[in-house]
């Protein structure tokens, strides 16, 4: 374990601890809530890309929706519909995430659905291509917001030998030249339970949110 899962958060109230393959955990229990929401990030984001490579995270981050063998596309948004969810994910210069909020009884199967996404993601070529141009659309989209325009200026201006200089969505050329190869080498390698943080909070039992997160989470291994 890393000396950072040694600590007792001090902060808050929460819990935090890590398992053995290195994931770590923090968990906020509030019985007063409605609802449960489950996060999960990846530390990797647009820093951990190179020139020539850029938006590889963002991509990424769409690809996953597309589904596993377990949980393809169509099945996974409609389970999701079905309970109530209120699910997305983001991706930054430094973090990847991926989160649900959801009624209680539905813990579960966000914890399997999310352990499930880490290893089993399936980005198929087709699925690549398709996502390639949907994330390029999104991009010439932010072309048309000057705001968006003078953010990237600024950090270009600021960071001018650190990653933090181009596009969390990267640029269009990059994009188009990304292989299926490619992206999933850089899914191998950097969704791994080391290389994540569980968070959980809300109306949940803290005893028995530990043994889901065993039951799904322990037996992945470490990058």
């Amino acid at each position: 374990m890393s000396s950072i899962c040694n600590k007792a958060n001090q902060a808050s109230e929460s819990e935090h601890y890590c398992l053995k393959n290195g994931l770590e955990v923090y968990l906020l229990q509030d019985m007063t809530d409605s609802a449960v929401s489950v996060y999960i990030g990846y530390k990797v984001g647009s820093r951990n890309e190179h020139i020539g490579k850029t938006g590889m995270s963002h991509l990424l981050e769409h690809l996953l929706f597309r589904g596993t063998k377990k949980y393809p596309e169509e099945k996974l948004n409609n389970i999701l519909y079905r309970s109530g969810a209120d699910y997305n994910a983001f991706t930054s210069y430094d973090l990847t995430v991926y989160y649900e909020t959801l009624p209680p009884k539905y813990l579960e199967m966000a914890l399997e659905i999310e352990a499930d996404r880490m290893t089993n993601s399936e980005l198929s070529e087709e699925a690549v291509e398709k996502e390639k141009q949907i994330v390029i659309s999104e991009l010439e989209g932010g072309r048309n917001n000057p705001s968006s325009i003078l953010d990237e200026e600024l950090m270009n201006m600021h960071f001018r030998s650190h990653s933090y200089r181009w596009p969390v969505i990267g640029f269009k050329s990059d994009i188009l030249s990304i292989t299926r190869e490619e992206i999933h080498s850089y899914y191998k390698t950097q969704y791994v339970p080391d290389n994540a943080i569980l968070c959980i909070g809300g109306n949940f039992n803290s005893g028995e949110a530990k043994k889901l997160i065993e039951k799904h989470f322990g037996t992945k291994q470490p990058g």
